[in-house]
């Protein structure tokens, strides 16, 4: 085995249970049994990669997932230090909103893809490993989606306000503009209209 990728899983190991610990000393504020579920799913299939020494390609691609971390980790910091209404917070919403659909949609596509693809290969590693390797990607997916979803309704709030306010498409364009610095542009002195 590659020594490096068995170091990213002990890492990983220890990036897991930390977090396993926290959300367990601080529950329900660190996160809920979804995220418990989570974490215990990720530690398990990193636990028997490592032990087993297969399936490290997967499991570390799957663990890339993870770089979605500093955008959620900002937005808690923004949020805690009383930036919800700035810029700075917006864009970072959007950013995880585009980092989040391809790093945990996309990427869990490709994963898909490739195990149906190679799925003559995957019966050589361990009975522990295929089981995992038909569970633990099913369930993230799920959990990856279902989280997916409560992001582009945080954004769509973000964005648009409340839900009973429907945004005119001049506002959109000023609201977007103003999280990147474009000055607002006030379309009721436009001469054309």
């Amino acid at each position: 085995m590659n020594p490096l990728s068995t170091a990213a899983l002990g890492y990983s190991l220890g990036y897991f249970s930390t977090d396993l610990v926290m959300l367990y000393a601080h529950y329900p504020d660190f996160g809920g049994a979804e995220m418990g579920l989570h974490h215990v799913a990720a530690w398990m299939s990193i636990a028997v990669s490592g032990i087993h020494e297969e399936g490290h390609l997967y499991t570390l691609a799957l663990l890339g997932t993870e770089c979605t971390t500093p955008f959620i980790n900002a937005r808690w910091m923004l949020d805690a230090v009383g930036l919800r209404s700035s810029r700075v917070y917006l864009v970072n919403g959007l950013a995880l909103v585009a980092d989040w659909f391809v790093i945990r949609i996309l990427l869990f596509l490709w994963f898909f893809a490739h195990m149906y693809t190679h799925s003559d290969e995957i019966y050589l590693v361990s009975v522990p490993c295929i089981l995992l390797l038909f569970t633990v990607p099913v369930l993230l997916f799920t959990l990856n989606l279902f989280w997916f979803f409560k992001i582009l309704a945080g954004a769509r709030k973000l964005l648009f306000g409340g839900r009973d306010r429907t945004l005119k498409p001049e506002e959109l364009d000023s609201s977007i503009g103003a999280a990147f610095g474009a000055p607002r542009h006030d379309v009721s002195k436009d001469k054309d209209l």
